[in-house]
């Protein structure tokens, strides 16, 4: 009863809501035994990734990166995550390729978190040596120092190298001084500080100092304006040079719409000849959004100096599944740029995602001519690999990975199941109506061959129920 609920409400007054919101609104109550916000212990983790190159034909086999969470480490976390360093992990492996058929490690980095769940230590060590990083925090979990230890191979013990402190007037951080350590006077030398103000919260300048015989010299400052929706549209650069002149040195530009996402950014460095400032550099950057003010299209110049005018540098075309996440790219870029010369394709981006929408491979192929075929020249392939947290009980967590395509299907669509362990489960394929189309139990088999050809034209939702562990697809039959 509480579908046929939801769906009246879905259907009814949120007349203005995109259909497929509004399925995925509907998927998350679809089951009894599914929890309307899954629980992050039931969605698979990342545990590692490879990539692989081809190019000139020859292959690289790059690197490999193993992630090892310790029992009861029950954070999640994706590609992204791995790939941006915000990965909360308590190990970090790194491989390279050392032969055809083996790597071999030449990085770890190990986290070891406060109570908080904050990082406080990290260890890295690699061929040169060991780096340690130490994170102190006040009592509103904000950073007040990070410090820097080296421990090379010819060294028997930690070593201080740099730190950083910072000082805060509330919630805002005011200064952020950069130390570093004298081996011979055994102390902490000043070495760069940066000092913000503020109106209320909103940031107004940042000046960079640096410290000499004479004390604290002034480098550089910033200052910041806002747009009428406080949002940060201007940062100039002001340096200060060595005749005690101060000069503009770049000027950086933001543009937004009205629900405050970036549709343009310009950046230009200025230099100087005996008419005054002139730009010497520049970049700008144009985007177009659709209505979920997701990018679709971006633009990327670059400022020639010599010949005064800014030339296309790159073209990105964006396109987005049924879950609202970007699966393919492709990228523009000139052949021997002249303005007017036409552009080309030379760069397809393809992603692809798991039934908990985690990446879990990127594919970038690329040509050089408009008669190469893709990947003909250049190929780079990323792999990302996932499993559930230790000490989570697999009987209701077995599901790791599962598979819907084409999509969009015509005539029939495969669904594919990966398994932690061989269960039986139950595959319910839904409309937009939330009426069951078809229904079956799998017990032998993780990939099946479903006709739809009977199937009217539209949205559907496929769900996989083992035990209480649940995931949801959507595909589209289009004719």
């Amino acid at each position: 009863m509480i579908y046929s609920n939801v769906l009246f409400i879905l259907l009814k007054y949120l007349k203005h809501v995109p259909m497929n919101l509004k399925l995925s609104l509907y998927t998350a109550v679809l089951l009894s035994s599914a929890p309307l916000f899954a629980n992050a212990q039931t969605t698979p983790r990342i545990i590692g990734s490879k990539t692989e190159t081809f190019y000139n034909n020859v292959l690289d086999r790059g690197d490999s990166t193993r992630v090892v969470y310790k029992t009861g480490n029950t954070n999640g976390g994706g590609a992204d995550e791995l790939n941006n360093g915000t990965l909360k992990c308590d190990t970090l492996q790194y491989f390279r390729s050392a032969s055809a058929t083996a790597y071999a490690q030449h990085t770890v980095i190990s986290n070891v978190y406060n109570s908080a769940g904050l990082m406080d230590t990290q260890f890295i060590h690699n061929d040169v040596g060991k780096e340690m990083i130490v994170t102190e925090y006040n009592s509103a979990n904000a950073i007040t120092r990070v410090t820097e230890y080296n421990n090379y191979v010819s060294e028997l013990v930690w070593t201080e190298h740099r730190r950083t402190l910072n000082t805060y007037t509330g919630s805002n951080l005011t200064v952020q001084e950069e130390q570093k350590w004298n081996i011979g006077t055994g102390s902490w030398q000043p070495d760069k500080r940066n000092t913000y103000t503020y109106a209320g919260n909103t940031k107004q300048s940042d000046t960079l100092s640096q410290h000499g015989l004479n004390g604290w010299n002034i480098v550089q400052y910033a200052y910041y304006t806002y747009n009428a929706a406080n949002d940060n549209d201007t940062i100039v650069y002001v340096n200060h040079l060595n005749t005690g002149v101060f000069e503009i040195a770049a000027k950086y530009e933001v543009a937004y719409n009205s629900a405050h996402a970036i549709v343009g950014r310009n950046f230009y460095a200025f230099g100087q000849n005996s008419g005054g400032s002139v730009i010497s550099n520049g970049l700008k950057y144009m985007a177009v959004l659709d209505g979920a003010n997701r990018v679709t299209n971006d633009t990327n110049w670059i400022y020639d100096m010599v010949g005064g005018f800014f030339w296309i540098n790159s073209v990105n075309d964006y396109y987005y599944n049924t879950a609202g996440l970007c699966d393919t790219m492709l990228t523009y870029v000139p052949y021997n740029y002249t303005p007017g010369n036409p552009l080309d394709s030379n760069l397809l981006t393809l992603m692809y995602y798991n039934g908990a929408q985690q990446l879990t491979k990127k594919e970038v192929s690329g040509k050089n001519t408009n008669t190469s075929g893709w990947g003909d020249v250049y190929k780079r392939t990323s792999l990302y690999h996932y499993a559930f947290p230790t000490g989570i009980d697999n009987k209701t967590t077995t599901i790791a990975e599962m598979k819907v395509y084409p999509n969009p299907a015509n005539d029939v669509v495969n669904i594919s199941v990966k398994q932690m362990a061989n269960r039986p489960y139950i595959v319910t394929i839904h409309n937009s109506t939330g009426a069951v189309m078809r229904q079956w139990e799998e017990k032998d088999s993780n990939n099946r061959m479903v006709p739809v050809v009977d199937l009217q034209a539209g949205n559907y939702i496929v769900t996989i129920r083992s035990g209480s562990d649940v995931q949801h697809a959507q595909f589209v039959i289009a004719r």
